[in-house]
């Protein structure tokens, strides 16, 4: 299986069109309140919430099922996996990782 920071420019490059700049994404995980952080180093910074990112991946997770059971959207079924694997290891706690 990939590493986070692979399965991170895939999704970037899937959603954008273009490879994945170190400069155009921060994200940073608060395991205190299980909240995402995105773009912290620029005015506008994005915050989703424990829910936001819990509703995010049953969302992910129910498209993935529905389109196993009719065996259309392959493509875009790869998409949405490599979407859960990405939010799955960005929002596993650091001692998880040992």
């Amino acid at each position: 299986m990939a590493d986070r920071e692979d399965l991170i420019m895939q999704l970037y490059k899937e959603s954008f069109g273009k490879s994945f700049n170190k400069y155009d994404i921060s994200v940073r995980y608060d395991n205190k309140d299980g909240s995402l952080h995105m773009n912290e180093h620029r005015e506008g910074e994005e915050h989703f919430t424990k829910a936001q990112i819990d509703a995010a991946m049953k969302y992910f997770n129910d498209n993935i099922e529905a389109m196993k059971k009719s065996g259309l959207d392959v493509s875009k079924r790869k998409v949405y996996e490599i979407s859960a694997a990405a939010i799955s290891l960005m929002t596993k706690p650091p001692e998880e990782d040992k």
